[in-house]
């Protein structure tokens, strides 16, 4: 590894330039300093022989870098390398880059185990960062502009700088995107943050990059390889311009006391109080569990190629076991949110912390200590950078999955979360995977000492809805294993040893809220009805082909929104006719003639990129070239996404339904190309219904204006309540500061609701639901009486909504609508709707 030397007129300078440089780089470098003289009263000079001996300090065959801050710190250095040797001289490389810049740049590269000349080129490109924050025109000044050396090409690099819009910044799923797109140019791309004037880091490297802290509006500069780049810049310019697919909305204020200041004692009436994750009650026996990385004994190996070897099979092992996590969470949690773990498993792959490791084991290290060493580095990594919510989280995914690799190393299992008996688990933190293989009927509750409302385990603990609450705090520790406990996750509040009044009140709430979940679940497959017998169809809105079983089982009567895009992304290029005609059949076979596969087709655009698509980024997304717009621009691929799914219709009950339609052109423009795509069928005698099904999403306030023309043309019209409601209230509904009025409770969004669904009923079209409100129970009374009947959700929900569907009756319908007509504002809505159900 290449050694760094700091030669300074000062100590204390060289020192602490030192002491940056390693904060950004690894504790296991070759860095010394030569500052200063060693004269109390004269310190500031430079010395020969102190330069000598830092040089011999870190002296290896991969090269020295010297830097100097200035005047006869050159000449005392010149001087130092008159005592080594003709052969060691020459790995002794004095370097003209900026002092402070040039060391930290150089120190972080170097920790990549980079060559000598790609850390030289670095150093003196360190100060271009500098330049472009005070508007200085680096090309003219220092010449070469926005380039420097590649190191694996010895080309020129191309600078590129682009600024990070998104809410979140450079965190897990962005980051997931670079890493995969440079790996898979095979490109020499580094990035830094210029906001904070970090040192560049590999682009193929997650770790790296998410600790640079890129948060939004940072700048951040990308170096790409002068030759054979333009591809690849184009591709992750793109990813910047549209915000990665995410909102731009301020980022949310940080939630006060997010990790909490040990305490000293339990309360006296043993109340702890935490953040609320996912609601429910429990009251049960205390079990405690702790989340870290485990000690490894320090051990030398015999043979480091078996250990080797150890360590890959480990590592395939891990990633085998977290593809498995991931395919069985998508039934609970969904195609988006169990992406997460694909960001677990490009943390096993990270170059940077394979090389260290792998290093330790060429120097005779166990895999296992090779393995746990080379986790502390990184961790202390993101522990050095600071209090971060994003970057803790990423840090407990770290720690997840090298506990994963540990386990296979070793044999041992280091982490049980789930307890033996119904207990309430109480941890410092709990990771991803362990929450999402939490047996729930043992699980009462999940109580944590620390934790973030947007972290991946809280989304699973919702997702599996186990009541949970994180940040409770350090006082956690204090709790005796065993202590009976209750928790309301409604409110955030655990009781330790409780009284009999307060275990009497939780009991009752919980018997509550276990009797609904039960008779729900039980009652599941029972069709969907009133318990006037009004007859409710109930679909599921499904990600993929492989969703279908699970759905039914949970029971769905068919599926009301088949989503499309799944079939491109997280891929390199459009799936051809055949891949997508597979997939839209196995979900037709599955569900069967008689029950409904409702194809939505591809519904992408500036809020939903695919990156090979080439979607331009869009200042407001929401309002540009989305759905049905992109795809009559693009009829090649539309009429190749038409000819699969009609070809599928032949193997099912498939009906197929048009995103974003706004005006009656739109739809005449895709029922074209459908019949287009039909006569090419017909040419080439290839089967399919020829009474297939066709409807438009009802999602945009102009589709429901021209709805009494539309629907004379369509056999169905689906509300897409998500949208629809942040178009009517003009109020983007991933932007926090405006969300609250995007919400279907809005009495004028329940006015545009009730109108679709009387027109489509007067003009006798099929009429049905499948945004976030349809699973909403609360609201379901006034749906119905309105006249709506077929509703399609997220699977979990379909259980709990048939069983209240089951209480509703129509005797009071007329008051209903009534009372809501009257209503001015949200909250009075939902007064309302309470007040009803309580009725």
């Amino acid at each position: 590894m290449t050694g760094i030397v700091a030669v300074s007129h000062s100590a204390k300078l060289a020192e602490s330039v030192l002491e940056l440089a390693m904060e950004m780089g690894r504790d296991h470098l070759k860095v010394a300093s030569a500052g200063g003289v060693d004269d109390p009263e004269n310190p500031i000079g430079t010395d020969a022989m102190k330069i000598f001996e830092a040089i011999e300090k870190v002296y290896s065959d991969d090269g020295v870098l010297v830097f100097m801050d200035m005047g006869s710190a050159i000449m005392s250095t010149e001087l130092a390398l008159d005592f080594f040797d003709e052969e060691r001289r020459s790995n002794i490389h004095l370097c003209e880059a900026p002092f402070v810049e040039g060391i930290v740049a150089a120190t972080a590269l170097a920790a990549t185990g980079a060559g000598i000349e790609e850390i030289i080129e670095e150093a003196r490109f360190s100060v271009r960062g500098k330049a472009s924050q005070l508007g200085v025109d680096y090309a003219a000044i220092y010449g070469g502009g926005s380039t420097g050396a590649d190191a694996e090409s010895g080309d020129k690099a191309i600078g590129k700088e682009f600024t990070l819009k998104n809410t979140m910044g450079l965190h897990a799923r962005p980051a997931a995107r670079l890493v995969a797109a440079i790996a898979q140019a095979g490109a020499n791309v580094r990035v830094r943050n210029l906001s904070k004037g970090s040192a560049y880091v590999s682009g193929r490297s997650m770790n790296s990059l998410l600790s640079l802290n890129a948060q939004q509006h940072d700048v951040v500069e990308l170096l790409f390889p002068e030759s054979g780049s333009e591809a690849l810049m184009a591709e992750i310019a793109e990813m910047f311009q549209s915000n990665f697919g995410e909102s731009t909305a301020p980022a949310p204020r940080r939630r006060p006391s997010l990790e909490k200041e040990a305490g000293t004692n339990l309360p006296e009436n043993g109340l702890l109080t935490g953040l609320p994750i996912s609601p429910g009650y429990a009251v049960g026996p205390v079990v405690k569990r702790t989340m870290s990385l485990p000690d490894v004994e320090e051990q030398n190996a015999d043979d480091p190629q078996a250990e080797q070897q150890l360590l890959e099979d480990a590592l395939e092992k891990a990633a085998e076991e977290i593809e498995t996590i991931k395919r069985q969470s998508i039934a609970e949690i969904g195609e988006e949110d169990a992406a997460i773990f694909d960001a677990q498993i490009l943390l096993l792959r990270d170059p940077e912390l394979l090389s260290g490791v792998e290093e330790r084991i060429i120097q005779g290290k166990t895999a296992a200590s090779a393995w746990r060493s080379g986790l502390n580095d990184v961790v202390s990594l993101y522990q050095n950078i600071g209090e971060n919510t994003l970057l803790s989280t990423r840090m407990i995914d770290l720690i997840d999955v090298g506990i994963r690799v540990l386990e296979n190393i070793t044999g041992i299992r280091y982490s049980a979360a789930t307890p033996d008996q119904p207990s309430i688990l109480c941890m410092n933190d709990i990771s991803p995977s362990d929450a999402a293989s939490l047996e729930p009927d043992k699980v009462l509750a999940i109580c944590c000492e620390s934790g973030s409302d947007v972290s991946h385990s809280a989304i699973i603990a919702r997702s599996l809805g186990i009541p949970t609450i994180f940040n409770i705090g350090k006082i956690m520790h204090k709790i005796p294993e065993g202590e009976m406990a209750a928790v309301n996750a409604e409110t955030g509040e655990l009781f330790v040893n409780p009284d009999q009044a307060v275990l009497a009140r939780i009991a009752t709430e919980r018997e509550r809220w276990l009797e609904v979940k039960q008779k729900a679940h039980l009652s599941r497959k029972e069709k969907g009805q009133t318990g006037c017998g009004t007859r409710l169809r109930v679909l599921a809105n499904v990600g993929n082909e492989h969703e279908i079983n699970q759905v039914l089982d949970l029971g769905a009567e068919g599926v009301g929104l088949f989503r499309t895009e799944f079939l491109f992304m997280e891929r390199t290029k459009v799936p051809d006719e055949q891949e997508q005609f597979e997939a839209y059949k196995l979900a037709a076979k599955a569900l069967g003639k008689k029950r409904p596969l409702t194809i939505r087709t591809l519904d992408v655009g500036g809020d939903k990129p695919v990156p090979y698509l080439h979607i331009e980024g869009e200042e407001n997304p929401f309002l540009g070239r989305r759905g049905i717009r992109y795809c009559l621009d693009e009829r090649d691929l539309f009429k190749t996404q038409l000819r699969a799914i009609l070809r599928a219709s032949a193997y099912g009950h498939i009906e197929i339904m048009f995103p974003m339609i706004a005006n009656i052109g739109e739809l005449e423009a895709a029922f074209q190309l459908l019949d287009e795509a039909a006569a090419e069928l017909d040419a080439q005698n290839q089967k399919y219904d020829k009474d297939l099904k066709k409807g438009i999403m009802v999602e945009v306030p102009a589709a429901v204006e021209n709805l009494k023309e539309i629907l004379p043309l369509v056999d169905f019209v689906s509300i897409g309540t998500n949208d629809l409601s942040q178009y009517v209230m003009a109020a983007d509904r991933t932007n926090a500061a405006v969300s609250g009025l995007a919400s279907y409770y809005q009495p004028a969004v329940l006015r545009v609701i009730e109108r679709v669904i009387r027109m489509a009923n007067e003009s006798g079209t099929d009429v049905s639901m499948c945004g976030e409100m349809a699973r909403d129970t609360l609201v379901s009374p006034l749906l119905v009486a309105w006249g709506l009947r077929k509703y399609s959700m997220s699977a979990a929900g379909i259980p709990e909504f048939k069983y209240m569907a089951r209480k509703i009756h129509q005797e009071r319908f007329a008051d209903l609508s009534g009372a809501i007509a009257g209503c001015t504002s949200p909250d009075e809505v939902r007064e309302t709707l309470r007040r009803f159900a309580a009725s």
